[in-house]
């Protein structure tokens, strides 16, 4: 099963400035953590400064390493000095199985 993190993402400052980093965040991500199956940054429609991202990692304990890594101190770094800030509300869980497709 794998185990999945939204990240409900209110910015302070410029969004294409972040935009830029969090996309480069994701790549790097993605290219150096093997736990990290699916990274998806999408922006809320109604709100310029609003983002949501969701993080699908193999389990739990990919997402602990993940927390814990590089990438994330280096996103954490870049974003002070582009003087960008954000508040985040995080949620994660494990994906549920089922015998058939739950939407599908």
């Amino acid at each position: 099963m794998s185990y999945v993190v939204v990240i409900r993402v209110q910015l302070e400052g410029v969004s294409e400035k972040f935009q830029e980093v969090i996309v480069q965040y994701r790549s790097e991500c993605l290219r150096n953590e093997p736990g990290m199956e699916h990274f998806l940054v999408c922006r809320i429609p109604d709100d310029e400064q609003g983002f949501l991202l969701v993080e699908v990692f193999t389990d739990e304990e990919a997402h602990r390493k993940h927390a814990q890594g590089k990438e994330l101190e280096d996103l954490l770094k870049t974003m002070e000095e582009r003087e960008l800030k954000m508040a985040a509300m995080i949620m994660a869980g494990e994906e549920m199985s089922s015998a058939s497709p739950l939407l599908n």
